[in-house]
Formats: C-alpha cells, structure tokens, sequence
C-alpha cells in the first residue's frame, strides 16, 4: 500500500505562490508540505463543528498575457502549460515567473553553473564566457540568459532552476518538449 496519496494540479495566483514560498521553513520544503503544514495548524485552532463555508474564487489567468498561439516547445511549471517558439524563449519565460514568485531563487541560480556557461546573469557576456559570438537573451525581468540551448541544456537548467527555487522537476516544472504548435 502506497503511503503517498496521489497527485493533482491545483492553479494558484502567483501572488499565492509567492507567499507560500516565504512560509517555508527551509529551502528543501516544497509548497505541498507548506500547504499541509498550513492545514493542519488550521485544523487544530478550529473548533470541531464549525465548517467554512466553500469561497467562490475568480478564474487564474495564464501567466502568458495573451496566450501564445506560436510555441513549438512546452512545459508545465505550478501547473501552468507556458509554450515558446525556441528553448532559450522558453527559459526566459521560467526565469521571469521565478522572478515573480521568490526573486531570490534567480539570485541563487545566477551562482549555478552548468560546465561552461551561467544559467543566468545580470551581465550578458557573463553567460558565456569568452564566447560573445554565442546568442544570448534579455528576459523580461532583466536577467540574460543563453538563447544557444538544446534539449540537454533546458533540462540541465531546469533541474538547476528547480533546485534554486526548492521546487521539484518533474512534479512542479515539468518539461514537455516539442508542443506539436508551430
């Protein structure tokens, strides 16, 4: 018998998101043991008879603003499916809601490296290192990163972001790869 119940997607605001990041209690606690932590406590200062009434909550809408119609690549990160035309485009994308959830995870990953290059850095030639031949892309949040990925590299620097950020690759960024989109 497992001992794990199973998993789901639940959409979340990214201000919640954030929030629930502040509330670990360390960098290894994912948000699903935040939640259950929260619940409990909740739980235990509730008197036994009295249930909440259900709230009505107003529809998430996607991070991307419109959605995308062009996006060859796919993930699913929070729950949410971000499409882009490249790798690199799809690693921007990451690195701005990383931003808008906990700033501070960009701020550890930008000390993580893969063998030769950063995964992100406020100084483009930072990214790759005596290669400024090599693409590199301004996110909308400000930081660099390298347009000159493959597959290899975006999971790389996925783990590395998950890491960064305490979340779980596979389970809270999950990688998809070609969309079927154009």
């Amino acid at each position: 018998m497992s001992t794990h119940s199973p998993m789901m997607t639940v959409r979340l605001r990214e201000s919640t998101v954030a929030l629930l990041m502040t509330l670990r209690e360390g960098d290894g606690e994912t948000l699903d043991a935040v939640i259950a932590r929260l619940a409990c406590a909740a739980t235990a200062l509730r008197p036994p008879a009295v249930a909440a009434p259900p709230v009505a909550v107003a529809p998430v809408p996607s991070p991307r603003s419109p959605p995308s119609d062009v996006g060859k690549y796919a993930l699913v990160m929070l729950g949410e499916t971000i499409h882009a035309a490249t790798l690199g485009e799809l690693f921007a994308d990451v690195v701005d809601t990383l931003v808008r959830i906990d700033p501070g995870s960009i701020e550890r990953l930008a000390t993580m490296r893969a063998r030769k290059r950063f995964y992100v850095a406020r100084d483009k030639a930072v990214i790759h290192p005596g290669r400024p031949d090599l693409a590199v892309r301004r996110t909308a949040s400000g930081w660099w990163v390298s347009d000159n990925v493959g597959t290899a590299d975006i999971e790389r620097a996925l783990r590395a972001a998950c890491e960064a950020s305490g979340l779980a690759y596979g389970r809270d960024v999950r990688f998809e790869g070609r969309s079927g989109r154009k």
